[in-house]
């Protein structure tokens, strides 16, 4: 079967090889010998969040999404009692 690589760097895999895998959302991507091996991988979303974010070097945000990240970070501090009750007792590993 063949697979097209677009000029996005996207490749669209024929059904019949993802039905093989169903439910399978990532793959795991490796080079040997000059092949291209897709592997399917069962993580969660935050793995898969936080292994995208690690690689990441550089965050743009227009000017709309900055000043709204700035008023997030500008924002006062909410009282929280129940974390700060968790936060006071011992824990288990003490």
């Amino acid at each position: 079967m063949l697979a097209k690589l677009t000029s996005g760097n996207r490749l669209t895999l024929p059904k019949a090889v993802m039905s093989a895998v169903e439910g399978s959302e990532y793959l795991d991507v490796t080079e040997e010998n000059g092949r291209i091996v897709l592997t399917p991988v069962r993580v969660n979303r935050a793995d898969a969040v936080h292994a995208g974010l690690a690689d990441r070097q550089l965050f743009q945000l227009d000017d709309e999404r900055w000043q709204a990240f700035q008023d997030v970070l500008d924002r006062p501090v909410a009282d929280k009692p129940r974390l700060a009750r968790l936060l006071a007792e011992k824990s288990a590993l003490e």
